[in-house]
């Protein structure tokens, strides 16, 4: 049992991965790929 346990969600490393995934797209499809991710913001901020 620990004492203290951090838990990362998944969101940061969706945002640091999007460049890469939109490169060459449409900015509709930069639309649709933040959408599908359902990021949320405070998540990113710890």
């Amino acid at each position: 049992m620990s004492y203290r346990t951090r838990i990362r969600t998944p969101t940061f490393a969706h945002l640091q991965q999007m460049p890469s995934v939109i490169n060459g797209s449409l900015v509709s499809d930069a639309i649709m790929y933040l959408a599908s991710i359902d990021i949320v913001m405070a998540d990113c901020d710890r």
